[in-house]
């Protein structure tokens, strides 16, 4: 049983939508729901000898919200039309956002009375998460490193930490594994060099004309998304030329 005090009608429930951002684009969109209290006590409320649950609702409030996308990607907010947000409005009155899962964002929320601003500072495609590529691997001894680049050029945004398998090839060869630490990796903008010759990898390994087999695994995070991808490369270790 539903109960409602006074003669007001209720407007119908609209807590919910699924929108593009391209669709949010310049405008706000208002979610609203009837907010309903469960009680014990039905049968009191009714005439003696009425057949019915104990249980029943009563009508709280209506609560009524709007939300609106503040774009700040540097790409048209028209390359992410098929890119979809799914709404839904809680009993407490704050907006839930279900994000696209194959796109990456950099966000913040701004509560602005009864409004809900999304601002999205980054929006990266997932494809575009993984295009590591290896450019150099050059040096040796302790100043030995491995240079990859992001041809994305989203590492601005994205953090990178990075772990290593380093074989060593031939009779006297071993394979080695380490986590490089962020003090031996540098960045400028979207390459990073790795200084593979600083780290415990035994002197052999790391001479002139030693033949290795390297494994990068990068591990790329951004918010709560996380995923890894794997550079290989294989050769002599050798001078710059």
């Amino acid at each position: 049983m539903s109960l409602i005090k006074g003669k007001q009608q209720l407007s119908p429930d609209n807590p919910g939508a699924e929108l593009n951002f391209y669709e949010l684009q310049g405008k706000s969109i208002r979610l609203s729901k009837n907010r309903w209290i469960t009680r014990n006590g039905a049968v009191s409320l009714l005439a003696p000898g009425s057949v019915i649950a104990d249980k029943y609702r009563e009508f709280d409030k209506r609560i009524e919200r709007d939300f609106q996308v503040v774009w700040q990607e540097k790409r048209s907010i028209t390359n992410f039309q098929k890119a979809n947000l799914k709404l839904n409005l809680n009993n407490d009155g704050k907006i839930e956002v279900d994000f696209p899962k194959k796109l990456w964002l950099d966000i913040s929320k701004k509560q602005e009375g009864d409004l809900t601003k999304l601002v999205v500072n980054h929006a990266i495609p997932e494809t575009e998460v993984t295009e590591l590529k290896p450019a150099d691997f050059v040096g040796s001894d302790e100043n030995l490193t491995f240079s990859i680049v992001d041809l994305a050029g989203k590492s601005d945004v994205i953090k990178t930490r990075f772990r290593v398998e380093y074989e060593i090839r031939g009779d006297n060869g071993g394979e080695y594994e380490y986590e490089i630490p962020p003090e031996l990796v540098t960045q400028d903008y979207n390459r990073f060099i790795l200084a593979l010759g600083k780290l415990p990898i035994p002197k052999e390994g790391l001479e002139i004309g030693t033949k290795v087999r390297v494994k990068v695994t990068a591990i790329r995070s951004l918010g709560k998304r996380s995923k890894e991808q794997t550079i290989k490369w294989k050769g002599r270790v050798k001078v710059r030329s």
